[in-house]
């Protein structure tokens, strides 16, 4: 949907048919354009309008709604912002024996992906981003609305927690300090919550209002409409019991809000651009760019001379048939 820059002239659309309602009043209007016009009055005591009454009012109507000033920038079609939490906490700093990088490469780079495939989305196409890097307890580094180009920048600064006794992951604190971030987004928009960990809860919990669970803040996700994707850095040597707690946690969690789960690393972030609604959209990326303005104004130009046109032609004698065969 386009905004405008000057919505309040679109009062003036309901006005659109009235210069066409002047020119069949009036032999020789001077409405619109000036020149040698029929000299035939059209009586108004018909429901039917003549093609030139149509045709006038398209013009006027797009030239009303050019002057509006429409543009794509204001209005996104997909509003809202993804809340990025990431896990740093210092089992993210182990480093795969396979692939030779710790866990931490892994998820600030497929984060740092994402931010740039949404960075390359036409601007009405495009979400912001915040950052929230938890362990034992959160800690914000962007808010929600940062443009998405900012963040890889960002990430190249930070660091897995190294502080003693903070080293442990609190996944439900994270949860709810990320809704409380996206509380401040537009309501209807959209709103989304990107976990990235390896899926080890280890802190001690009680279930209490200040201390939710996990799946006690998914559950809260999903009454308050918030979508919960997750990006699943793989646990590498660490007990394989363990690690399946940590998968069969992290599924359940993206499942109470509707959202889905994902194992790093990917080859792309199309997928997260999917689960996004960002998926390529061919015909939005070659229509929000154009000069609506422009086109807009040659269609009132058009319009005007296709009814100058229809005058001309068809409607001084009416029907043209029976004014050739008066002729013959």
């Amino acid at each position: 949907m386009p905004g405008f820059q000057l919505w309040w002239v679109l009062l003036l659309l309901p006005l659109a048919p009235w210069p066409a309602l002047r020119r069949l009043e009036r032999p020789r209007p001077r409405v619109l354009l000036l020149g040698r016009f029929s000299s035939r009055v059209i009586r108004l005591d018909t429901l039917r309008k003549p093609w030139s009454f149509w045709l006038w009012t398209g013009c006027v109507a797009a030239l009303v709604v050019a002057l509006a000033g429409p543009t794509t920038r204001p209005v996104s079609l997909f509003p809202g912002a993804v809340q990025v939490l990431l896990d740093a906490s210092g089992s993210m700093a182990e480093v795969d024996q396979v692939t030779g990088r710790s866990r931490w490469e892994i998820a600030t780079q497929a984060v740092g992906a994402l931010a740039q495939a949404l960075e390359a989305q036409p601007e009405t196409r495009r979400l912001s981003m915040g950052l929230l890097l938890f362990a034992s307890r959160p800690s914000r580094v962007l808010t929600p609305g940062t443009h998405p180009g900012a963040l890889p920048g960002v990430l190249e600064a930070q660091q897995v927690s190294q502080t003693p006794g903070e080293t442990t992951t609190n996944l439900g604190a994270a949860l709810i300090a990320g809704l409380d971030e996206l509380a401040a987004t537009p309501p209807g928009s959209q709103r989304v919550l990107l976990l990235v960990s390896d899926g080890e809860h280890n802190t001690l919990e009680t279930g209490a209002p200040d201390d939710p669970t996990p799946r006690q803040a998914a559950q809260l996700a999903a009454t308050l409409g918030v979508r919960l994707l997750v990006l699943r850095v793989p646990a590498g040597q660490c007990d394989e019991s363990a690690q399946k707690q940590g998968e069969w946690l992290l599924q359940d969690l993206a499942s109470r809000t509707g959202g889905m789960e994902f194992s790093l690393p990917l080859e792309s972030p199309l997928p997260m651009m999917k689960a996004l609604g960002m998926s390529p959209a061919w015909w939005l990326d070659w229509v929000a760019p154009l000069p609506w303005r422009a086109l807009l104004a040659g269609m009132s130009v058009f319009l005007a001379g296709g009814a100058w046109l229809a005058e001309r032609i068809f409607e001084p004698s009416g029907n043209p048939l029976p004014a050739r065969r008066k002729q013959l």
